[in-house]
C-alpha cells in the first residue's frame, strides 16, 4: 500500500512514511488525534499519492495515546466514473462527485472556468476547505442529510475562488448512500442583479433615501404603541422649478440631492427618511415630540443654508404634526403635517422670489461683468421708450425692468460660449437662442411679473417674422418686446466688444433705419430715433 517493509516503518512517525497524511492540510490527523487521547472511532476517506489510491480507514484506541488504523482500499469503486467523463467535459455547470464526508473524488473543468482552480487542485481535497466559514455549520448539516440517502436541492453557499474572492453557488446534490453527485451553477451575478433590483424597488435613485412604496408599508409597522410620541414632518424643495427653469434639471436634481443629505445628515439613524414625491421628502420621527422635533428641524435648515446650486441656497419647506394617542389617526397627522407645510411654503412669499431673481441676475452678471452694464444702458432706454409713449407709472417700471432683464436667460448657457470670440457652431447658437424661453420661465416665478417674462420671451422675434424663439410677426409680438429689440440692438452696436469693433451712433441709427419693417418696428424706431436717441444725446 505504500511501499515500505514491516521493519522499515517500525519507530516512524505516520506522515514520514505515507505522503497522504499531510499535517497542515487534512483535518483527518486532528482526528486521528482526538481518537488517540479520547478513545470512540472514526471513519473517513483518504488518497494516497505515491499509489494514487484510495482508501477508507476505520481508528479506534484500544488504550489511551494508542491508536489502531485499518485500511481498505475502495479505489476500485471510486476510479469507476467512466461513463460520466463525457458529461463532465462538456457541462458549463459545476459537477462533483465525492464521499459522504466531503472529499472530492472528481470535478469537472466547469470549476476551472468558474472558480479558477485546475480539477486536481480540488479533488483529493474536502468540501469544506474551500467554504466561506459562515457556511461551514450548515455545510454540515448538508452532509448529514445526504448520509440518509436524501436528496437536497437548491441549497446556497459560498466558494472561494483561487483570487481570493467569494462566488455564490447553488446546488442540488444526490448520496447513494456512500458518494454523493452534485451539480452547481454560479448564481453571483444573478444574486447581485435581484439584490439591486430589491433596493431599487424600495429606493430613490437620484438620493438613495427610501422610496414612497415603501414608507407605505413602513407606517403600518411605525404605528404602534412603543413609538409614541410620533412625529411625522413634511418637507417640501423651495425654488425647484426655478433653478430648473433657469440651470436645467441636472441642477435640479442637484438641488433635491443637497437637500436630502441635509435632512439625511441630521436626523438619527432610528428617524425613517423616504422621499414623497418629486420634491417632496415625509420623515417620521419615533419618540419625539414636537419640541423634539424641530430642533432636527433647525438643524436640518442649518445644514442646508450652508448648501448652494449656482448661487440659489438650499430650502426646504417643512410642516410637523405629532401623533400622542394610540387612537389619533396616522393618516390625520400626515394631512395635518403637509398642511403645516403648505403654510411654511407660502411663507416664502412673491419677495422671496423676486430676491431670487435678483441673485440669478447678479450671478450671471458676475460671470459675465459685460452682461451687467449692457443690461443697464438697455434698460434705461426702455425706460426712455415708456416716457416717449406716455405709458403709465406701472408699465413704464415693469418696461425698465424687462430691460434689465432681458438676458437673464444666459444664466443657463456656458460663460465659454457667451464670451467666445469666433463664430459659434449650430449647435452653440442654438443653446444661445434658448435664454429667451428660460429667462420668461424664471422671471415668471415671481406671480406679479408675467408682463416682464413675456416681453423677455418675445424680444429676439423680429417685425417680418424671420427671428426667434416662435418666428412670429409684428402683430403677434408684445409691445414691450419689440422696443426691447431696439434698445438691446442700438447699444450692442454701439458697444466695443472683444469680436467685433463697434459702430458710430450716426452707424447705429442708419442700421436701425435700414432695418425698419424687417427687424424693428418702423414707427417704434423712429420714435427711439427722433425721442430717445436725440434726448439722451442733448
Amino acid at each position: 500500500m505504500i511501499g515500505h517493509k514491516r521493519d522499515q516503518v517500525i519507530g516512524l512517525r505516520l506522515s514520514a512514511i505515507n505522503p497522504g497524511f499531510n499535517l497542515e492540510e487534512n483535518a483527518y490527523f486532528d482526528r486521528m488525534v482526538h481518537v488517540a487521547m479520547n478513545g470512540g472511532t472514526e471513519l473517513f476517506n483518504v488518497y494516497v499519492s505515491r499509489s494514487e489510491s484510495y482508501y477508507k480507514v476505520s481508528v479506534y484506541s484500544p488504550q489511551p495515546n494508542t491508536i489502531y488504523l485499518f485500511y481498505t482500499d475502495i479505489t476500485a469503486s471510486v476510479k469507476n466514473l467512466s461513463d460520466m467523463d463525457v458529461f463532465f467535459r462538456i457541462s458549463p455547470d459545476l459537477l462533483s462527485i465525492s464521499h459522504k464526508d466531503g472529499l472530492y473524488l472528481k470535478v469537472n473543468p466547469a470549476w476551472k472556468k468558474v472558480l479558477g482552480y485546475e480539477p486536481n487542485e480540488i479533488e483529493h481535497k474536502y468540501s469544506w476547505q474551500f467554504l466561506h466559514q459562515d457556511d461551514l455549520s450548515n455545510n454540515k448539516t448538508i452532509l448529514k442529510q445526504l448520509e440518509n440517502n436524501q436528496q437536497v436541492i437548491s441549497f446556497v453557499n459560498h466558494y472561494r475562488h483561487k483570487d481570493g474572492t467569494y462566488r455564490v453557488l447553488e446546488w442540488d446534490a444526490q448520496s447513494d448512500g456512500e458518494k454523493v453527485y452534485a451539480v452547481a451553477r454560479d448564481i453571483t451575478e444573478r444574486n447581485l442583479k435581484e439584490a439591486q433590483i430589491e433596493y431599487l424597488s424600495f429606493h430613490d435613485m437620484l438620493t438613495g433615501l427610501y422610496n414612497r412604496r415603501f414608507l407605505e408599508e413602513e407606517i403600518k409597522r411605525l404605528d404602534v404603541p412603543r413609538n409614541l410620541p410620533l412625529t411625522v414632518i413634511m418637507g417640501d424643495v423651495n425654488r425647484l422649478k426655478l433653478v430648473n427653469d433657469a440651470f436645467g434639471h441636472e441642477k435640479g436634481d442637484e438641488l433635491i440631492i443637497k437637500a436630502a443629505e441635509s435632512i439625511k445628515n441630521s436626523c438619527r439613524p432610528e428617524d425613517l427618511i423616504a422621499r414623497w414625491g418629486g420634491d417632496e421628502f415625509m420623515i417620521f420621527l419615533p419618540k419625539t415630540t414636537s419640541i423634539d422635533a424641530q430642533k432636527i428641524l433647525d438643524r436640518i435648515n442649518a445644514s442646508c443654508a450652508e448648501k448652494s446650486v449656482n448661487s440659489i441656497s438650499v430650502s426646504i419647506a417643512f410642516g410637523l404634526s405629532t401623533k400622542s394617542f394610540l387612537n389619533e389617526s396616522m393618516n390625520e397627522q400626515m394631512r395635518l403635517a403637509e398642511d403645516a407645510m403648505y403654510k411654511a411654503k407660502a411663507k416664502e412669499g412673491e419677495r422671496s422670489r423676486k430676491d431670487i431673481i435678483d441673485v440669478i441676475a447678479a450671478t450671471l452678471f458676475s460671470k459675465v461683468p459685460y452682461e451687467e452694464q449692457h443690461a443697464k444702458r438697455v434698460s434705461f432706454l426702455c425706460q426712455q421708450m415708456g416716457h416717449a409713449l406716455n405709458l403709465s407709472k406701472d408699465d413704464i417700471q415693469k418696461l425698465t425692468l424687462a430691460g434689465l432683464l432681458h438676458d437673464i436667460g444666459k444664466i443657463a448657457i456656458s460663460t465659454d460660449i457667451l464670451q467666445k470670440k469666433s463664430l459659434l457652431t449650430s449647435d452653440e447658437w442654438e443653446q444661445v437662442k434658448s435664454h429667451t424661453e428660460i429667462g420668461a420661465k424664471v422671471v415668471r416665478n415671481a406671480d406679479a411679473m408675467n408682463k416682464v417674462g413675456t416681453a423677455i420671451l418675445y424680444h429676439h422675434e423680429r417685425y417680418d417674422g424671420s427671428g426667434y424663439p416662435f418666428g412670429i410677426t409684428w402683430e403677434k409680438i408684445p409691445v414691450f418686446s419689440r422696443i426691447i429689440a431696439i434698445a438691446d440692438s442700438f447699444d450692442t452696436m454701439i458697444t466695443q466688444s472683444a469680436y467685433k469693433p463697434c459702430k458710430t451712433r450716426i452707424e447705429a441709427i442708419n442700421e436701425i433705419r435700414q432695418n425698419m419693417g424687417t427687424q424693428f418696428d418702423p414707427n417704434l424706431a423712429q420714435m427711439f430715433i427722433e425721442k430717445v436717441l436725440r434726448h439722451t444725446e442733448s
